[in-house]
């Protein structure tokens, strides 16, 4: 028997947090990728394992991997967005960064707007009022920054009312010295 003979037949393994494990798909040397779908990924962190034999009939386990749940809330009022997330967790070398990722309306790729330490699972974030539809995702990184994980996306929508002032005063006290109208280049 061969301890390093290629594994031949591998189960993967999904678990809600706190449930117990259960078998999701038989994994083979020519089928080693699956997509894991209709999960409830905006509610649930998942956490994935494959188990196998090696040539000794010995069990080999993998690391426990699990999904990245955001979440978030947002106030208009200031032109703030929270975000918090759980640790993503299973890699050898673990995380190097988080990458927070937006696409605004009529824009069509993510855009990483900020970068957080490994050890960071939350951020508070003023930039509202850089659009109406602002959808949100993580992606955690690894160290050598060739492997991601993504969590779900957040969708944040804002109305941005102008208010049109009708009065200003231009007698330099600070106080409405010049006329601008808040947040108007949103509507052009």
């Amino acid at each position: 028997n061969d301890p390093n003979k290629v594994l031949q037949e591998m189960i993967l393994y999904r678990r809600s947090q706190n449930q117990s494990w259960e078998p999701l798909k038989i994994l083979g040397p020519k089928n080693g990728s699956f997509k894991d779908s209709s999960l409830e990924t905006e509610s649930n962190i998942y956490e994935y394992k494959i188990e196998s034999l090696n040539g000794c009939n010995e069990e080999v386990i993998s690391n426990t991997h699990n999904s990245i749940l955001l979440n978030g809330n947002s106030n208009e009022e200031i032109g703030e967005i929270n975000l918090n997330w759980n640790p993503y967790s299973g890699w050898i070398n673990e995380v190097a960064r988080y990458e927070i990722l937006r696409r605004l309306e009529n824009t069509g790729e993510f855009e990483v707007i900020e970068t957080v330490g490994n050890q960071v699972n939350s951020i508070n974030m003023l930039n509202a009022a850089e659009g109406f539809k602002h959808e949100l995702r993580i992606r955690s990184v690894s160290f050598n920054d060739q492997i991601y994980s993504y969590s779900n996306v957040l969708l944040f929508e804002f109305e941005h009312v102008i208010i049109i002032p009708n009065v200003f005063t231009p007698n330099n006290d600070g106080i409405s010295d010049t006329f601008k109208i808040p947040k108007i280049e949103l509507y052009e």
